[in-house]
């Protein structure tokens, strides 16, 4: 590049890498001029300018993008998502709890009678891996249903 003019001064790298990626993504050749200690600072960049540059005949044109590029990062990006009512909220936390409840009650009451089975019976308890899968799962998916309903991701 010829005599190269500073067209943005960011305080950090990685805004004028992102602003040099726009320029060229615009067909302007750019270039980030800093200081980070020869790669061993980056952490220390607040201490020093990061410099945006291009050739001197593209500099008018890299000025106007620049405005176009800081009033496009000013802009909102997402609506803002509509705020649920805290009595939606209650609805949804009750229906999570009375899950993390209640479907656990299924292998609780399966593992509860095979103790009580080999209490009554006066031996080691031997419960078969298929059940043991069983209620180990239906304790995952409880907790995990209950999750689910507390983010909302679940209709109920």
């Amino acid at each position: 590049m010829d005599h190269l003019e500073t067209v943005a001064q960011f305080s950090d790298r990685v805004g004028a890498e992102m602003f040099r990626g726009y320029l060229e993504g615009h067909g302007i050749d750019a270039v980030v001029l800093g200081d980070d200690y020869g790669g061993n600072g980056p952490h220390l960049s607040f201490a020093t300018q990061t410099f945006v540059k291009v050739r001197h005949e593209d500099l008018h044109e890299a000025k106007e993008l620049y405005q176009i590029y800081e009033e496009d990062l000013r802009k909102p990006k997402l609506k803002e998502a509509p705020r649920e009512s805290a009595k939606d909220f209650e609805k949804r936390a009750f229906l999570a709890a009375v899950v993390a409840l209640i479907i656990p009650l299924v292998p609780v009451y399966f593992s509860f009678s095979y103790l009580l089975k080999a209490y009554q019976l006066d031996e080691e308890l031997d419960i078969p891996f298929p059940k043991l899968l069983f209620i180990v799962f239906c304790n995952g998916i409880s907790l995990y249903l209950a999750g689910l309903m507390l983010k909302g991701s679940l209709p109920f």
